[in-house]
């Protein structure tokens, strides 16, 4: 809801999950059900979930990763304002470069 005050276009899920109505839980194979204009991406274990992502047949038919627009994101590790403030930063430079009119 934070983003979505601050202006970025949140794509609200078909099929919510129940404990978490804010996400969908999909399978690979229906990874491309939605077309976003970029992709967070879990960097917990980065090249792992990277390397796990571009094997599936339906990685490279998201829009956004086809442009490149895919980001980092530290799904838990966040535990103080200053490395939250940090990582919104970075996360605002991507989301500048990233073509708004992909999707």
């Amino acid at each position: 809801m934070t983003f979505a005050r601050w202006g970025l276009d949140i794509i609200d899920p078909d099929s919510p999950d129940p404990s978490f109505p804010y996400w969908e839980n999909l399978s690979w194979e229906n990874a491309d059900k939605y077309q976003p204009d970029f992709v967070l991406l879990d960097d917990r274990d980065l090249a792992n979930s990277l390397k796990v992502a571009k094997a599936q047949p339906t990685w490279p038919s998201i829009k956004a990763v086809e442009a490149g627009a895919v980001v980092n994101w530290p799904a838990y590790w966040i535990h103080t304002y200053s490395d939250y403030a940090e990582q919104l930063d970075d996360l605002s430079d991507a989301i500048e470069k990233i073509d708004p009119s992909l999707t």
